[in-house]
Parts: C-alpha cells; structure tokens; sequence
C-alpha cells in the first residue's frame, strides 16, 4: 500500500482494489496505487514475477475484471488515454525463443535491417500511412509528427545515425533509435522495458544519461527492471510485484529498505528461467503467464 502523500498533490494514473484477467487466472487482485504527476516510477521484481504483465494490463491490454482503473491525463483530439501510452522492450535478442511475447518487437527491427535510420523514423513507417495517399488530413499530423520527431532526435541524440543502415547499429545505438520512434508518438506516458539489457558498462552510463534527460520533460516514464541497480537517479518511486501481486509500493528509499524487498532481490540474482504456457491477450497478442503467476 502507497504511503500516505502530502495534500493537493495531482493523480495522473490510479488504480483502485483492481484484478485483471490473464487466461483462466485473475492476476494482482486487490491492487490500489497511484502515479502522481511529478512522479517516476519504477516497477522493479524478478524474472517471471509479472512485471510486464502490469504494465500490459495499465496500458489496457488485459481486461480489468474489478475495480476502477483512471487514466486523469487528458489525451489528445482524436486519441484515447491507452493510445497516449507507450510502451518500448530492450529485452536480450538473445533470449530463449519460449520467452515472452515481447521479443517479436526485437525480431521486426532485425528484419528491417537493410533499411537506413531516416526510412525506419519516417512518418509513413512509423505511423503506417501509404506513401501514395496524400490528404489534408495526413499534412497536419506529418507537420505533428516531424516536430515530435525531431524533438526526440534532439534530446536523444540521433542525427549522427540517420545515414547509417539500422543492421549496423550498436545495442545502445538501437535502443535510442528505439526510443525516438517510440516519442514521435503523441505520448502521456513511456513504459520502458528493461532499458539497459545487453548494454555494456560504458553505454550503460550514457543511457543513463539520456533517460534522465528525457525524465526532465512533461512526458512521465514507468520503468521495468529486474536489476535495482540499474535505476536512474529520476526516479521517485518503487512498485514491487511477486508471483503477480504487488507486494510494496512508495518512495524509493523506502521501499528499497524494507526487509521483504531486499530478500526478493538476493534470491533475483540468481536469476529465474521462464518457460510459459501463453494465452492470448488485448490486440490479438500472445502473452506468457509467468511460473511465479501459475
């Protein structure tokens, strides 16, 4: 349970004694928490504990079966509050080919490998328009879109690669290539997945950098991680799930002091092999129900 916050402080995510659907199984029963507006959070836990499938299920893509979950950030015309979050996986390419869903991400990005950095951030890639389908309509969101992009180009520091075939990039290379696709979307909220998988210590720093910048604008950011000492100093706040039950929610040092969490994590590094049955989940994607969630 979150601890109690100073007064006036403004929701922008909550969700209340919620329970959501996964397959036959009814997953983080009775789960309350809140995301204020100034906050980063963190959503930290072991492999297979069900950390994304919380993420998963904030973004809409599992049914909530009890209890209210509010979205109280206003999303722009057009859109809905599930279509203003984003959500970007970093996890190892190399990782078994059981493990979860969101590894097909990785694999599309492999595929379009020929293709140079400019093509692959392209309003008509990224927002899957047809070239040859020229409205009115489509010259004010590519007007939207460039601003977006190149803002995210920017802060992430992208223009050097833009001329470079994506087979050709580094893992931290493609990751802030990742990351610029993702904020040329007109995002409330970035869910970050396992964002320093497969970097090394050097890269590792400057990531750290990167996402720190980006932690200072209006976009909020949910991270995902199995590592604790991989989080930035930016973020605020810790949600602790279990066998998909949130176990500890608050600030960060609190949370990290708690004698339950600090156990948790010992037993993490020794690390947890996921092999799943999956099921099928909001969008028609396949989604592995973790061994601590069975």
């Amino acid at each position: 349970m979150i601890s109690p916050q100073p007064h006036r402080l403004q929701p922008f995510l909550s969700l209340r004694n919620g329970a959501f659907r996964l397959g036959d199984r009814i997953i983080f029963e009775h789960t309350s928490w809140v995301f204020h507006q100034h906050e980063h959070w963190a959503i930290i836990g072991a492999n297979g504990s069900g950390k994304t499938l919380l993420a998963d299920a904030l973004r809409g893509g599992l049914p909530l079966v009890r209890g209210e979950l509010r979205y109280h950030f206003r999303p722009p015309p057009g859109l809905t509050h599930e279509e203003t979050i984003g959500h970007v996986s970093f996890e190892d390419r190399k990782a078994d080919v059981h493990d979860t869903v969101v590894q097909s991400r990785w694999n599309s990005l492999e595929e379009e490998g020929a293709l140079l950095v400019r093509d692959f951030l392209s309003y008509e890639r990224v927002m899957e328009i047809n070239p040859f389908e020229v409205t009115r309509r489509h010259g004010k969101a590519r007007s939207q879109f460039e601003r977006r992009m190149g803002r995210a180009v920017g802060l992430l520091q992208v223009a050097p690669l833009l001329g470079r075939g994506l087979i050709s990039l580094s893992n931290g290379e493609r990751q802030r290539v990742q990351l610029a696709r993702a904020l040329s979307h007109p995002m409330r909220l970035l869910i970050l997945d396992e964002p320093f998988a497969g970097l090394d210590a050097a890269t590792r720093g400057h990531f750290h950098a990167l996402l720190e910048r980006l932690m200072g604008t209006s976009l909020r950011v949910l991270l995902i991680t199995t590592r604790v000492e991989d989080l930035p100093r930016h973020i605020t706040h810790l949600l602790c799930v279990a066998q998909c039950r949130v176990v500890a929610a608050g600030r960060r040092a609190e949370i990290m002091s708690l004698p339950r969490v600090r156990r948790l994590f010992s037993v993490a590094k020794a690390g947890t092999k996921r092999h799943a049955r999956s099921v099928q989940v909001a969008g028609g994607r396949r989604a592995d129900i973790p061994v601590q969630c069975r």
